[in-house]
């Protein structure tokens, strides 16, 4: 949000063109660094989170399985 409202500013002040092609250069330039690192690392943290979310689902859903003699026969 912060960039946005940076680079909105730099597009009132006359800094950058209103076209999109200076914008996505300007976002390009403004996202290396720290703020793309981190963006990285906590996309594989979410990406690892939800593998093992998923992992665990089927783990609980053959407990209940093998619990449920109901859902054995079937």
């Amino acid at each position: 949000m912060e960039q946005a409202l940076e680079i909105s500013d730099k597009i009132m002040r006359g800094d950058i063109q209103p076209d999109i092609q200076a914008i996505t250069e300007q976002v390009a330039q403004q996202s290396t660094g720290a703020d793309a690192q981190l963006l990285n690392i906590m996309t594989i943290v979410l990406l690892i989170c939800w593998f093992i979310g998923v992992i665990d689902a089927f783990r609980v859903d053959r407990i209940r399985d093998k619990n449920d003699p109901v859902s054995a026969n079937r």
